[in-house]
């Protein structure tokens, strides 16, 4: 699995603690409907750098193994107090569920990652390739229920364990290199 880890850092060029958080906005805001129509670039920041602080104030948690129900509780924590921070800027007056769970589970395959001490994380980045190599066809973007979140994750944590891996977040990590790597050589 380290050999895995490695090759996932080099594929997303990720060396460190800010490149992680870095590329886990990018990729939380990416091809997502997130803002309101015509919301100032200073609004947007803000949020970014409220969403990048909370991901801070949350890593040394994940240096210890973190319970699906602390998990759950940190990804409702973020989307709940980015709108009611934030809210006015939103599409739809809320920071989505699936745009909360994609930053944090990012960010926390990133520490994994990163950091060869570290337990492997509770749940991995929902989007929708993974989702659908597990016959998922929902959209991560629009995601914002977690009851539906808890219901994917026991579906991917079934299609992990028939796949015979140890855990949803090892899985994705292996379906992730395979997919990238398969991109990678169809446009070399």
């Amino acid at each position: 699995m380290k050999s895995q880890r490695q090759s996932f850092l080099r594929l997303v060029n990720v060396s460190s603690v800010e490149d992680a958080l870095r590329n886990s906005l990018v990729a939380s805001f990416q091809r997502n409907p997130t803002y309101k129509s015509n919301v100032q670039h200073s609004d947007r920041e803000k949020l970014r750098g409220a969403l990048r602080k909370k991901l801070l104030s949350m890593q040394s948690l994940y240096s210890y193994p973190v319970s699906d129900e602390l998990h759950i509780r940190n990804i409702v924590e973020i989307s709940d107090s980015l709108t009611t921070e934030f809210g006015y800027v939103l599409e739809g007056g809320r920071f989505r569920i699936g745009t909360a769970q994609k930053a944090l589970n990012l960010f926390a395959k990133f520490l994994w990652c990163l950091n060869d001490n570290w337990p492997t994380p509770p749940h991995c980045p929902l989007d929708r390739r993974i989702l659908q190599l597990a016959s998922i066809y929902g959209s991560w973007t629009k995601l914002d229920c977690i009851k539906v979140y808890k219901k994917w994750i026991n579906r991917l944590r079934n299609h992990a364990h028939i796949m015979n891996f140890a855990s949803i977040a090892e899985w994705e990590l292996n379906a992730w290199n395979k997919l990238a790597n398969d991109s990678l050589h169809r446009t070399a």
